[in-house]
């Protein structure tokens, strides 16, 4: 599986992380993916598979959604396969998608149907594009007319989650301090907008960054500094990543590592 990246225009990029593009010209392309904020994707050729941490497996429509993840799922890809999809940032969940984010989890959802038949049409005109440039200006065009309103308070605090995750060492006191609402709305809005509470949230983060570092050369043993110890490090790292130290640094697929490379994306 062969993955490209690209960055989305200023106006889109608070809704949309990044593009990318998959291509597989193999009968059947397997990975794991690990724990991940929303994503939408259009099935250009080929069609997949999706297993979840309950070990049911469900077949993804031409347009599918996935909700922020809890736990790493594993893909089959049946191809030749070529895919097209978004990182969602959370304002994008909740402009482009607007369902409770902790609801949708664990779960392929028809992309159709939450975003109108008309998606099928924009599938088409992607099919027609031969690069991810192109697929990206096609999307930059599409996804504003779907968005829905997200109230400001929201967004609002969906920033602060922002700055609040690329601290040094983020801890979720700290976000409760800036915030100015209440522990209980906070953690309503985080559920709804990021698939979990705010205690999985600090996890999740940090499991994803140190999964970066060590991908990226760093000496797991001081990557363990910020966990209890190294044992608590690999099962977190497990959990949010599907890997060890050892395959992060020696067996790394290209999805896991297109998805690493977003951490170091804006």
């Amino acid at each position: 599986m062969q993955v490209e990246l690209v960055a989305p225009s200023d106006v889109l990029l608070p809704y949309i992380r990044a593009y990318y593009r998959a291509v597989s010209p193999e009968s059947v392309s397997e990975g794991v993916e690990r724990v991940d904020l929303g994503q939408i994707r259009f099935w250009l050729r080929g069609r997949g598979t999706v297993r979840f941490p309950d070990r049911h497996f469900e077949t993804t429509p031409e347009v599918s959604v996935l909700a922020p993840a809890m736990s790493v799922r594993n893909y089959r890809a049946e191809g030749p396969a070529e895919v097209f999809g978004g990182a969602l940032r959370p304002q994008g969940w909740a402009a482009l998608i607007g369902v409770d984010a902790r609801k949708a989890a664990n779960h392929v959802h028809d992309g159709a149907a939450l975003l109108g038949p008309d998606s099928l049409e924009f599938l088409a005109r992607l099919r027609a594009q031969t690069s991810l440039a192109g697929m990206a200006a096609e999307a930059e065009a599409y996804f504003p007319t779907k968005f829905r309103p997200v109230p400001d308070s929201h967004i609002r605090l969906m920033k602060l989650v922002h700055q609040w995750e690329a601290g040094e060492h983020p801890v979720i006191e700290d976000l409760y301090a800036a915030a100015g609402m209440s522990e209980r709305q906070i953690g309503r809005l985080i559920n709804y907008y990021y698939g979990g509470p705010p205690k999985f949230l600090e996890r999740k983060f940090r499991a994803m960054r140190a999964a970066a570092r060590i991908a990226n050369g760093e000496n797991p043993a001081a990557v363990a500094e910020r966990f209890y110890d190294q044992p608590h490090m690999i099962r977190e790292l497990k959990r949010f990543v599907g890997h060890t130290p050892t395959t992060l640094r020696e067996r790394l697929d290209p999805i896991l590592r297109a998805a690493l490379t977003l951490e170091r994306l804006d």
